[in-house]
């Protein structure tokens, strides 16, 4: 309190408590960005999007019709979606033919969605993929769903990602010229994520989120620290061990361990050693994270 969110800097070990401290902070109006190079579907509007294109190609897909229904896109409600899981189960049907069967008959409010979702899903053989989603987003009136049910302090961040994600339907492969299930295929896959980065949306006013290492070169006047503690390594049931000094152009010893109901003293001592090389490394970065700060640190 009183401190200004661009001299806030927060670190952790994993990117995983980061995502939750920023939707903490957002549901709070403070703004924060995570300023390392994000791909667009690591962000939860994007996977909306893309579980309604993964929807309208297979209807059968019964979580990802779930993710868009309680998405803005939709706005169901949790007893919705109560209602639909018990036509379900009650016509051992999918979630798609319950809400068509539903929407002309007990919920004619839903008959508007139903029948786009059969509209849209018609367009996927007809047209490439900008022209399907820039449909969606004008007949679903996405963006001013988004921007209403968005915290003012992520409402730039979301509609940047989704003005980028209609973007990159125009400029992968061409744009033009590529079908919905190719630009779904290329989001899914991790080999493509570096052809759909999230905009930067700059961060002179926002509290900065990064990993310990990622934040290397970089200073704040104030840095918390999220999760010090490094969780102790599991040791598996196999793996390999190895003793291989630098120096050394082959490993002293190697060895691969089969097992975890016996563990032999010379398989002990390297487990030993690694264990102690993990922690030294967790030391090391934890003085890179430390030393991050002008002013304060706050450790948790």
């Amino acid at each position: 309190e009183g401190v200004p969110a661009k001299d806030c800097m927060v670190l952790a070990r994993k990117h995983i408590d980061l995502v939750a401290l920023d939707e903490v902070l957002s549901a709070r109006g403070i703004a924060a960005i995570r300023v390392e190079k994000q791909a667009l579907p690591d962000y939860m509007e994007v996977q909306d999007l893309i579980a309604l294109l993964d929807v309208l190609h297979s209807p059968t897909k019964n979580l990802s019709l779930a993710q868009v229904l309680k998405s803005p896109i939709a706005g169901f409600s949790d007893a919705d979606l109560t209602q639909i899981a018990r036509q379900v189960q009650t016509d051992k049907i999918s979630w798609w033919q319950a809400l068509q069967d539903l929407s002309v008959g007990s919920r004619p409010d839903w008959a508007s969605l139903a029948a786009l979702l059969l509209k849209w899903q018609a367009l996927l053989g007809q047209l490439p993929a900008y022209d399907v989603l820039f449909t969606i987003y004008a007949e679903g009136d996405v963006l001013a769903r988004y921007a209403e049910n968005s915290p003012s302090a992520k409402r730039e961040r979301t509609l940047g990602n989704l003005r980028a994600l209609l973007q990159a339907a125009l400029d992968f492969q061409g744009g033009r010229f590529t079908s919905t299930w190719q630009f779904l295929r290329g989001l899914n896959d991790p080999h493509l994520q570096g052809q759909f980065k999230a905009p930067d949306m700059g961060a002179s006013h926002a509290v900065r989120l990064l990993t310990i290492h990622g934040a290397k070169g970089l200073e704040a006047e104030h840095v918390a620290l999220l999760n010090c503690q490094p969780s102790a390594p599991a040791h598996g049931s196999y793996g390999i061990y190895t003793d291989w000094p630098a120096e050394s152009h082959y490993p002293i010893k190697f060895i691969f361990r089969t097992t975890a109901k016996e563990t032999p003293q010379l398989v002990q001592a390297l487990m030993d050693q690694e264990k102690g090389m993990q922690a030294r490394e967790a030391l090391n970065s934890l003085y890179v994270a430390i030393t991050r700060a002008r002013q304060s640190v706050l450790i948790s």
